[in-house]
């Protein structure tokens, strides 16, 4: 992840932390499950192609796969009403999967817990840090008051993949793009984010909570 991307809509300088964390820490999460998918499976520490896992792991891992390929092999992209390739995307569905659970999971954690990662000594998270505890974290605009921190987060996730592709682009994007489109990043990651439909309430059984999610890690 290279400094460049500390831009909007990745990475907001005056927003409120849930903004930052459902955004670029999200994009942190998605490249660091890239070393624990297909490709990093096969790759050691030291970027040499090696398989480290276990066969058992590898089976394992597999298995849990097919349940994404298979629904992402079922999402149909509305503007071109084609479906997507799971199998090509798998790498990229699982990271985006994987990155947003991670993220989620790490928002309100106190590094300050935790001195073997060095966080604290960082200006921008001692600042972080002093907020939070002074409850004087960022707020958004008023309209936007009504959302919690949590729904506030996902929010901000879905507004990364905000675009107006045109279906050419779209269509060329299916058979030739290794990432899902960018509807289908949101939507389907959403779908399998329990997080998601316990922040915002959705009825088990309704397209944003079905009754099957897919779970890697």
């Amino acid at each position: 992840v290279k400094v460049g991307i500390l831009n909007q809509p990745f990475y907001y300088h005056n927003a409120p932390i849930a903004v930052n964390f459902g955004s670029i820490g999200y994009v942190l999460g998605h490249e660091i499950l890239h070393g624990f998918d297909n490709e990093g499976a096969e790759h050691d520490y030291k970027g040499h192609k090696k398989m480290w896992w276990s066969n058992e792991t590898w089976e394992v891992y597999q298995k849990k796969v097919k349940c994404f390929v298979d629904q992402y092999s079922d999402f149909v992209e509305p503007v071109t009403g084609l479906k997507v390739n799971g199998t090509l995307t798998t790498g990229e569905n699982i990271a985006d999967n994987g990155g947003l659970f991670q993220s989620f999971v790490v928002r309100n954690v106190n590094f300050i817990d935790h001195p073997q990662l060095n966080f604290y000594n960082l200006k921008a998270y001692k600042m972080y840090g002093a907020l939070s505890s002074l409850g004087l974290d960022k707020r958004l605009p008023l309209e936007m008051s009504r959302y919690t921190k949590d729904q506030i987060f996902f929010i901000s996730f879905a507004n990364t993949y905000c675009n107006n592709d045109s279906p050419d682009f779209i269509r060329d994007a299916l058979v030739t793009d290794e990432h899902s489109p960018f509807y289908a990043r949101v939507i389907v990651t959403l779908q399998n984010s329990k997080h998601f439909s316990d922040t915002f309430k959705c009825k088990v059984g309704s397209k944003m909570n079905p009754n099957k999610k897919c779970i890697l890690w």
